[in-house]
């Protein structure tokens, strides 16, 4: 799935697990910040049925997008972005 035409269909909540003040710091798109030594101790309710998550490469939204799964079971649709925002950061400038 693609993650900009999940962003732009809206139906998406978008959660970045970095650490505070990690870089780059994001305007492209609305996102929340919840960092996944937070997540592991404190799921947050959230309403929206698709949740996609980022980090730098990859790596920690997988662990978060486990955690989520675990958590919410097939009641919502969990996605990791692959390679991370670094990635689609350098996609996006082509």
């Amino acid at each position: 799935l693609n993650f900009n035409e999940l962003l732009r269909n809206n139906k998406a909540v978008v959660i970045d697990v970095r650490e505070t003040g990690e870089q780059p710091l994001l305007t492209e798109f609305d996102h929340i910040q919840l960092p996944l030594s937070q997540l592991k101790d404190n799921i947050p309710d959230i309403e929206n049925e698709t949740v996609i998550l980022f980090c730098q490469s990859g790596k920690r939204s997988r662990e978060a997008a486990r955690i989520l799964s675990a958590s919410f079971g097939s009641a919502k649709k969990i996605y990791s972005l692959k390679g991370g925002i670094i990635h689609w950061k350098q996609q996006q400038h082509g």
